[in-house]
């Protein structure tokens, strides 16, 4: 099914001085999806895969072919695989046997809320890149999250950055030279937090995760 969340990015608790980034996630599923940023500098930011074209937007309106193996950002997917979305809706219905939920110390008494299910979920042993706590919210009506936020162990991996030409690097640029694209680029490695608010149901037209037609939205 076609999904639209809105999510800001949290900066790690050892860089509490990086920026925070928000933006948007369009998802049909693991081959089709669009990625828009707004910089801190207001500037926008498309990332797109079509099938097996992978495609971005740069910050001056341009088109640039991907890499078919370049990796997602990890609070996008999973070095595992899945979609880190998907993940904390399969948690929420109890699918996913690596976590542990309860109900949210306000839900106690009671069995539901005026804002829906409070769920949070624990990760009963930590993996790489991934978040340990899952805390959503679920509209009764429709079974369905509304507001995720997920959040990292202090310990992750420091995050790593992709800049404008598609090439990961780390904060500074290696072999002593400068480093190519625009700054700051997209953190790829985890935030500390990420919030997701999950928009009501939308079905994307057929051309929607082309790059083509991201191009007419966002570019110049």
């Amino acid at each position: 099914r076609d999904r639209r969340v809105l999510f800001q990015l949290i900066p790690p608790k050892n860089r509490s001085d990086g920026p925070e980034f928000i933006g948007t996630l369009d998802i049909r599923d693991a081959k089709h999806l669009v990625m828009t940023i707004r910089q801190p500098d207001g500037t926008i930011e498309v990332r797109g895969r079509n099938g097996e074209h992978y495609w971005m937007i740069d910050r001056e309106g341009k088109l640039r072919d991907l890499p078919s193996d370049m990796p997602w950002p990890t609070w996008v997917q999973s070095p595992r695989g899945g979609l880190l979305v998907d993940m904390a809706e399969a948690v929420s219905q109890g699918l996913n046997d690596e976590w542990k939920w309860s109900r949210a110390d306000s839900q106690l008494e009671s069995a539901s809320s005026k804002l829906g299910d409070h769920l949070i979920a624990t990760r009963l042993k930590n993996k790489p890149m991934e978040p340990n706590k899952i805390d959503v919210r679920i509209n009764p009506a429709t079974g369905l999250a509304t507001h995720i936020e997920m959040s990292w162990p202090e310990n992750a991996q420091p995050p790593r950055r992709m800049d404008g030409e598609g090439a990961m690097n780390g904060d500074g640029p290696r072999n002593g030279g400068p480093s190519k694209g625009p700054k700051p680029s997209v953190p790829m490695g985890p935030p500390s937090k990420m919030t997701l608010i999950v928009e009501p149901p939308i079905t994307f037209d057929a051309a929607w995760f082309t790059p083509e037609k991201q191009l007419s939205i966002n570019g110049k």
